[in-house]
């Protein structure tokens, strides 16, 4: 109980100790008191200001107290602190991931031991070949012709006999042979061209009883010279047309062969009328 009490009381010493040293540290000062120029009689603002602001009398206002506390209180502690400049962090004591390295070049500058990326250039000998444009063939056209006289093969029939030395002993003047031809052109076009390439003797004449073009005479056998009904006609994939030669326009495939007839066609196989 002894202990509680003296500890009660020590306690209060420091206290009031430490109230008292907090008021001898105050700087009491009365705070300036200012009147109002309009608040003072004509009489006072006659009278001169008393030098001394003591020989004044009391006012009515309380003192302000300013409190200040000397330069001179303030620790050497607190003014050491004060004075002392922020610190800066010691690079030493940096880790070594923070620390920058004097010597490292730029991020953005390359490092002159470091050589380029090669740049990658297609390889041509190993890509792929284009294919060749092989320009299209033109289309062909094409039929055959043959030439014969089979029919006077036998000489002793010809009623001219100046022409027995141009008559072939197997009676082919022309053997088959494939032209190319033109679309449009005629049976007639496909003799003249043929002959004329082949230096083979040919005589025509414009007649329009026969479509326009009319045989006279081939390897220098005419007409008449194997008798009356003989001349030259023409067949087409076996058939016998009946209209001239310059009128039967040429198709592919068609296969043509001229020859020398001496009874009107009938020893040639044609059977028809015209």
């Amino acid at each position: 109980m002894k202990k509680k009490r003296t500890r009660a009381i020590i306690i209060s010493a420091l206290v009031l100790a430490l109230a008292v040293t907090a008021v001898l540290r105050m700087d009491i000062k009365p705070a300036a008191q200012t009147v109002p120029d309009s608040a003072l009689s004509s009489e006072q603002q006659e009278t001169p200001s008393a030098p001394d602001a003591a020989e004044k009398g009391p006012t009515d206002q309380a003192p302000v107290l300013e409190l200040t506390v000397p330069s001179a209180q303030i620790s050497e502690s607190e003014q050491a602190v004060a004075s002392q400049p922020a610190e800066q962090p010691d690079a030493e004591k940096l880790p070594e991931a923070a620390q920058p390295d004097p010597d490292a070049p730029p991020d953005d500058a390359a490092s002159p031991d470091e050589e380029p990326a090669p740049v990658e250039t297609p390889d041509v000998s190993k890509s792929e070949p284009s294919p060749e444009v092989v320009p299209a063939e033109p289309e062909r056209h094409v039929c055959t012709i043959e030439i014969r006289c089979d029919t006077v093969v036998d000489t002793s029939v010809l009623e001219n006999q100046a022409v027995a030395p141009f008559i072939p002993a197997n009676g082919v003047i022309l053997e088959t042979t494939e032209v190319e031809y033109t679309p449009g052109e005629s049976v007639f076009d496909i003799l003249l061209r043929a002959t004329m390439e082949r230096n083979i003797h040919l005589e025509f004449r414009d007649d329009n009883l026969y479509s326009g073009k009319y045989i006279e005479g081939i390897n220098y056998l005419y007409d008449m010279d194997g008798g009356p009904l003989s001349g030259w006609m023409y067949k087409v994939n076996g058939q016998f047309p009946n209209y001239g030669c310059a009128a039967y326009k040429v198709k592919d495939g068609d296969a043509i062969v001229w020859m020398y007839t001496c009874d009107l066609g009938l020893d040639v196989g044609d059977n028809s009328t015209w």
